[in-house]
């Protein structure tokens, strides 16, 4: 999916936000993993830590909400260049023909 999504440009950059967002989640789930251990380990009375550690984690719970979204976008962002790409766009004329006068439609 990643090659794919990359050779579409408008496609490619919120692929590449959403990988951002994942990075960043990613980040913050280790960060408040390691602050919520370490703080039970050193003392496990102390709020502060157990509060940073969650507060961490529960962004990182946001920004990988955040990831699966923007990657949708970016998924519904090729289907549309590929459907206009091969469903041109309708029009109705009117024309000439060899019977006559008439309206084609382009569909």
């Amino acid at each position: 999916m990643k090659e794919v999504l990359l050779a579409n440009g408008e496609a490619s950059q919120v692929y590449q936000n959403a990988l951002n967002t994942r990075g960043m989640a990613f980040t913050f789930l280790i960060l408040g993993g390691a602050i919520l251990a370490g703080g039970l380990i050193m003392d496990p009375s102390i709020g502060l830590f157990k509060v940073a550690g969650g507060v961490f984690i529960l962004c990182a719970i946001v920004a990988n909400s955040s990831y699966g979204i923007r990657k949708d976008k970016a998924v519904e962002i090729y289907n549309n260049a590929i459907k206009q790409k091969n469903y041109p766009e309708q029009t109705v004329s009117i024309g000439l023909s060899s019977d006559g006068i008439g309206i084609q439609f382009n569909f």
